[in-house]
């Protein structure tokens, strides 16, 4: 497990409705650091780093949003069950 899915995770446990906010953030951090890091390299190195952007792009796609689309997807046409209480809730 990256350490994304787990912030993300410990979110959904701690905080469920940060949730949501956690996963775009983590998605905007990943999709930053395509950038940030040949830019980096590049003022630290003094080398340019190739970025392939049609091959990030398909991996982000593949990685972040399509499990977060089949999940909203299964979670909008699951039935209700009786929820769970938030593990932060459980806390003393």
């Amino acid at each position: 497990m990256s350490g994304a899915q787990l912030s993300s995770y410990a979110t959904f446990l701690l905080h469920p409705a940060e949730a949501p906010l956690a996963i775009v953030l983590t998605a905007l951090s990943t999709a930053a650091g395509a950038a940030v890091t040949p830019a980096l390299a590049l003022l630290l190195l003094g080398a340019r780093l190739p970025v392939d952007a049609a091959c990030m792009a398909r991996s982000i796609v593949q990685v972040v949003l399509v499990p977060v689309a089949a999940g909203a997807g299964l979670s909008a046409s699951a039935p209700v069950r009786a929820s769970v209480p938030a593990f932060s809730e459980a806390l003393p």
